[in-house]
């Protein structure tokens, strides 16, 4: 899964994760080392494209992750995924 963590203004910060036993850690969150400012920043959590997903994983969600539903399913240019 891919982290994103941005603010009002202008940051912008990714980080990969794994999970296992249905949690996941993320590494800490710096502005070019730094500590971040003091505010409001949103979190988005993105499951990777099917095909990309270990082969474990492929057969939970389906080829093309067919087996996926609701509203935080994406239908995009290189397949679906899932976003919160």
């Amino acid at each position: 899964m891919l982290i994103t963590l941005t603010n009002e203004n202008g940051y912008s910060g990714q980080t990969k994760v794994v999970v296992e036993n249905g949690v996941f850690k993320s590494e800490q969150f710096s502005n070019k080392g730094e500590t971040l400012e003091p505010g409001a920043y949103q979190v988005k959590v993105t499951m990777s494209i099917a095909n990309t997903q270990p082969e474990s994983i492929q057969g939970i969600i389906g080829e093309d992750s067919k087996n996926l539903e609701g509203k935080l399913v994406e239908d995009g240019e290189r397949g679906r995924s899932v976003s919160l």
